[in-house]
């Protein structure tokens, strides 16, 4: 079962899985799965796209419909990240991008303490940052700093 608030991602995901059950939901939808009923999760570059409520609120929902002992693995975007502070300041590390290429895009910036309160919900969980060069699209506007990043956390995280 694939779930995703954009409906380009699950067409990709559909040609390379035909037949798979795949729903399109907006953030903040209460996942239609019983308790307890999955067997893993799995969300790339997309679960900090939202603000802190938010972002935790689907954590928890995808705790609940987590079997005991299944994995959730995730990555959030980090305070390193080269886009962290700038933009229109929605609340404390949740920024809307301003910038050419990427205007209204939303993040919620997480830095190690945040990321711990989110893992402390899972029985285990491993977390490693990644930061690596700004590789910028060709659709996106330059950015005026001598070395930008891109930051992430990398979580593997276990009910």
């Amino acid at each position: 079962m694939g779930v995703d608030p954009g409906i380009g991602q699950l067409e990709i995901a559909d040609q390379a899985a035909p037949g798979s059950r795949l729903e399109k939901l907006e953030f903040g939808t209460i996942l239609t799965i019983q308790d307890e009923t999955i067997d893993g999760a799995l969300s790339t570059w997309a679960i900090y796209h939202s603000t802190k409520a938010l972002l935790l609120w689907s954590i928890e929902e995808i705790l609940r419909t987590l079997k005991p002992g299944a994995p959730f693995f995730f990555n959030l975007i980090s305070t390193y990240d080269f886009k962290f502070g700038k933009g229109f300041a929605l609340e404390t590390k949740t920024f809307v991008e301003t910038r050419k290429g990427s205007h209204g895009e939303l993040h919620h910036f997480s830095d190690i303490r945040d990321v711990k309160e989110i893992v402390n919900r899972f029985s285990r969980a491993v977390i490693r940052q990644l930061i690596r060069p700004l590789e910028l699209e060709p659709y996106e506007e330059p950015v005026n700093e001598a070395h930008p990043v891109c930051a992430h956390w990398l979580i593997q995280a276990w009910k």
